[in-house]
């Protein structure tokens, strides 16, 4: 077989837009037609998402791996040991199964081929040295991007607080008050402390189609996606048919942000663990920030107190299951948001209702 008539393909990935994959493209390709390869538009993969992602949330590299099951593939070209995985372990397995299916390797950082390991035994030991030495840059740029980060807090710039309902940054990325929000803030808890519920307090602000916190946050990830040029994303919900529930304006309650009180807990970096981070556990902890800002203060300290108390004792008297009948309750479920529907209070006029003004309704 000479070379034209070998089957080429290229695979670019990137982590963040201030990245590019022209760069990768171009170099590759210019690699390619330097052997006299002939690589066509449907034969480059490229990636465009959030690092330290296993493969699984990499579409075209999927794409790329189907055409290799089905294929007569015979070299894959990759700019370097990152774009094809992350850590060492990961990066020796994706790199054996190419090779058990006769797929030769080139990484052009490092200006390494691999091949048939039973051939090239030089290039799999030098493969095991680098594969390590990779691993070890990622990680140690993860620790210093989480230093990074924690200066900034230092500096009162945001540490994901700043995505608190209520709050912003500002030009120069530091948390401020959002001056919309932050009465809606300062309403909900002057509303629950003068005898409104949780639960009259979401339908009054949905009455007023007062927008709901995530709203704001969709709107910023669409506009953000946008302007790193990726392409449109189907979210669960529409900015249309988000609502105030009771546990958004509980949630909101807890937060002791609203007194100006900032905490953020930085855990140490695991770029190899694939669970989410909601479902870690036993994560180390690397640093507690925790300082009061008075310029960050939506309520008093009395009135915070004052809703605390009035959650806990609504917490400790909690028990719907007793006071009403719910047969229902644990085989109803919300499609919207997944929570059980419990029986409140009807907000219908009519008196067709048997239930004398009780019906099934979502509290999520």
């Amino acid at each position: 077989m000479n070379n034209m008539d070998k089957k080429v393909l290229i695979y670019c990935r990137v982590s963040t837009q201030q990245q590019t994959t022209d760069r990768q493209k171009e170099e590759l390709l210019k690699f390619a037609a330097e052997n006299h390869w002939n690589v066509e538009e449907e034969d480059i993969f490229i990636d465009v998402i959030s690092g330290f992602k296993k493969r699984e949330f990499r579409p075209e590299y999927v794409k790329m791996l189907e055409r290799v099951e089905y294929g007569d593939i015979d070299i894959i070209l990759f700019s370097e040991f990152s774009r094809l995985a992350r850590n060492a372990t990961e990066l020796l397995e994706q790199i054996k199964l190419f090779i058990d299916k006769g797929i030769n390797l080139y990484f052009d950082k490092q200006k390494l081929w691999v091949r048939d390991s039973n051939k090239d035994v030089g290039s799999i030991i030098l493969l095991h040295v680098l594969a390590v030495m990779s691993s070890y840059e990622i990680e140690l740029f993860v620790e210093r991007s989480l230093s990074g980060k924690i200066t900034k807090v230092q500096a009162g710039h945001g540490g994901g607080d700043e995505r608190a309902y209520g709050y912003m940054h500002n030009e120069n990325k530091q948390i401020v008050i959002n001056p919309i929000e932050s009465k809606i803030v300062a309403r909900i808890f002057e509303m629950y402390v003068g005898g409104y519920s949780s639960i009259q307090i979401s339908e009054i602000l949905n009455a007023e189609k007062v927008p709901a916190p995530y709203v704001r946050k969709l709107n910023e990830y669409k506009k953000n996606r946008e302007a790193k040029g990726l392409e449109v994303k189907e979210y669960k919900f529409d900015t249309d048919n988000l609502k105030w529930r009771i546990s958004t304006i509980n949630r909101l309650m807890h937060n002791e942000l609203y007194k100006g009180n900032r905490r953020i807990t930085f855990y140490k970096p695991d770029p190899t663990n694939p669970l989410p981070l909601s479902e870690r556990q036993d994560r180390e902890i690397v640093y507690e920030y925790s300082e009061h800002v008075e310029s960050l203060r939506i309520v008093s300290d009395e009135l915070f107190q004052q809703a605390q108390d009035k959650l806990s004792k609504a917490h400790y008297n909690k028990n719907n299951a007793v006071r009403h009948e719910n047969l229902l309750k644990h085989l109803m479920v919300c499609g919207e948001c997944g929570a059980n529907f419990s029986v409140g209070k009807s907000n219908e006029t009519s008196k067709n209702y048997i239930s004398g003004g009780r019906t099934y309704k979502c509290y999520g």
